[in-house]
């Protein structure tokens, strides 16, 4: 009996967003979820689905990497990276969450619990911001438990319930990834619950206009000493200025006075997880998304630039990175030139960049 064409072409199309039979995929097990299979009563921030991705061919570390987008976006957006952490042995997985409000409404909010309250409601479901409404069905910590428990249940021999037990998730197993208001909810849920990493990409953005300064729930956190913390931030950030990122990045005592180190003049490994660069975006423009994105991240041939980077925050060590000090000396003050693109100079916090190897007296690292 001949097969309805139409029919065949939907099982292909089911069969290649099983399987991760893309391009540069092979040997991932990959697929999407929508959260509402996971919980019905998860019914709003449902326009894209979760992305989960398991390599088969070789063995499991027994860590999950849950990455967490930026505003607007969803995770099909950043496969290039989870594809690289399932091949580095991590169950990975991209959540769907309420990211449609930016945390950058905060900025110029007098409230200087802002940042915090919206933090808490997103990732929690606690009834505290007025800027959002999230419950605590469509919060992402439900979202994430959901998910595990649903695929514990569907996918019983891929190992999935090392990380749901009674209900309980093991976040101390859990590596979270964030990217611009991602970053911030992955660090905020580490400063939380005992987690294996946090990785920062463009973030975090509390940095309040108001106050001058980072946001307070920042500077009373205690992730540094508590968790393995990395990050990668771009010096032409258009959406936060870089200075203000290093100022949040020394609030939670995640660099040391020289800042972070500049992957553009440094060899591998480097002496730091807290990194910067000013590589060029694959547009040209979009420096805030180069970092991570598929779309922006430059590109070597058919492999991204900055895939060795990626890999050593995922999965480096640096000894110092634990040893930060909790009593950092005050907050370098530089007049710097804005990125804004109004061309005029603005005194601001910064740390800096540091580059590995000296540069020429008055050049900066580019």
């Amino acid at each position: 009996m001949k097969m309805n064409p139409v029919f065949g072409f939907f099982i292909m199309i089911a069969l290649v967003a099983y399987s991760g039979a893309a391009s540069g995929t092979s040997g991932i097990k990959s697929f999407f979820i929508a959260s509402t299979q996971t919980d019905p009563a998860i019914n709003r921030f449902n326009a894209d689905s979760n992305y989960v991705a398991l390599d088969t061919t070789r063995p499991h570390i027994g860590k999950l990497c849950v990455l967490l987008s930026g505003s607007y976006s969803r995770p099909r957006a950043y496969r290039l990276f989870m594809n690289m952490a399932a091949r580095e042995g991590f169950h990975v997985t991209g959540l769907v969450y309420p990211d449609d409000h930016s945390i950058l409404v905060c900025d110029y909010v007098e409230n200087e619990k802002c940042y915090d309250n919206m933090r808490r409601e997103v990732v929690y479901g606690t009834p505290v911001s007025d800027q959002v409404s999230v419950d605590s069905a469509n919060c992402i910590m439900h979202r994430l438990r959901s998910l595990l428990e649903y695929l514990a249940a569907k996918e019983p021999l891929d190992g999935w319930n090392l990380f749901i037990l009674g209900g309980r998730m093991r976040t101390d197993l859990m590596v979270f990834v964030g990217h611009s208001q991602g970053a911030g909810h992955a660090a905020y849920i580490a400063n939380d619950n005992p987690v294996d990493r946090v990785i920062m990409f463009s973030g975090l953005d509390d940095y309040s206009e108001c106050g001058r300064g980072p946001a307070p729930w920042t500077v009373h956190a205690d992730i540094a000493h508590t968790t393995v913390c990395a990050g990668l931030l771009h010096v032409h950030d258009e959406v936060k200025p870089f200075e203000h990122q290093c100022a949040v990045w020394r609030a939670l005592h995640l660099t040391v006075p020289g800042g972070p180190v500049c992957i553009d003049t440094a060899a591998q490994p480097f002496s730091s997880l807290m990194l910067c660069t000013s590589c060029r975006p694959r547009d040209g423009k979009s420096f805030h998304n180069s970092t991570i994105v598929d779309r922006y991240t430059p590109m070597t041939g058919t492999k991204p630039a900055l895939l060795p980077v990626w890999r050593f925050l995922l999965t480096g060590s640096v000894d110092t990175v634990r040893s930060v000090p909790r009593n950092l000396p005050d907050k370098i003050i530089a007049v710097v030139k804005s990125w804004s693109g109004h061309g005029k100079n603005e005194e601001v916090v910064s740390s800096g960049c540091r580059a590995e190897k000296e540069l020429p007296q008055g050049k900066q690292a580019e």
